[in-house]
């Protein structure tokens, strides 16, 4: 996800308020025509920012919450793939299954199941063939292609009778429970990216509207109350230099 600033919006919406408290002030002097920009528009447009704002910060944290489970959840993965393949290296496993086991291994550890090839090596390999070939970048290790990887070997491991460790935590049963486990951490991380993106959206639309946001509705305060008392006067110059922008980059 983009970085974004969050402070500005939060400093847009306290320059706001104070827009607000000094049109409060200005009691009966203060009586536009124009019903967006009245005193109780207003009060209710700064209301529907603050919540807006609130909204994304409990977003944020959810989902920075999710990720930090997420990551500690699957940072045993490598320790455990190891040792899953070594207590299936110790049974009567036939090679071949072994050799699966290893290959799911090296792709949970990061590692390239086979060597890339040199410039001359793929050349070569080209001619014999006949035909463009193209070499995998680099060993699967996005979070849904290690819990992909995670739920072949456990799998395989179901399919073996003589694989029972006396370990709890490398039996088949614990570690159906554990890919589990990461399969909603997982869901998590996403469920919440959506809520997250879904409230930025919406204090968007609420607070940056090219006619109805505080940008604009800032702008025709300030235009209103210079109309009233004049460029010159104290009540217009308390407001004049409140900054509330546009969306923050």
């Amino acid at each position: 996800m983009p970085s974004i600033s969050e402070t500005g919006h939060a400093k847009n919406v306290a320059n706001f308020l104070q827009l607000v408290s000094f049109v409060q002030d200005y009691g009966a002097d203060y009586k536009p025509t124009r019903d967006s920009i009245k005193l109780a528009n207003l009060k209710t447009k700064a209301k529907a920012a603050e919540t807006a704002v609130a909204a994304v910060n409990t977003a944020l944290v959810n989902f920075n919450n999710a990720i930090s489970d997420r990551e500690a959840a699957f940072s045993q993965l490598p320790k455990l793939g190891t040792r899953i393949t070594n207590a299936l290296k110790a049974t009567e496993a036939t090679s071949q299954i072994i050799a699966t086991m290893v290959s799911f291994n090296k792709k949970l550890q990061g590692v390239r199941v086979s060597d890339i090839l040199t410039e001359e090596e793929l050349m070569a390999k080209q001619a014999a063939k006949g035909k463009t070939i193209k070499q995998v970048s680099a060993s699967q290790q996005s979070f849904d292609n290690r819990l992909d990887t995670f739920d072949k070997m456990v799998k395989l491991l179901e399919s073996i009778p003589h694989y029972d460790p006396n370990e709890t935590e490398l039996k088949t049963a614990t570690l159906t429970v554990l890919y589990n486990t990461l399969k909603t951490n997982n869901a998590t991380v996403a469920s919440t990216t959506t809520l997250l993106s879904n409230a930025r959206v919406k204090r968007d639309l609420t607070m940056y509207d090219p006619e109805t946001g505080l940008p604009a509705t800032t702008q025709d305060v300030k235009s209103y109350v210079k109309s009233v008392y004049g460029a010159n006067n104290p009540a217009y110059k308390q407001i004049a230099s409140l900054a509330v922008k546009g969306i923050p980059l």
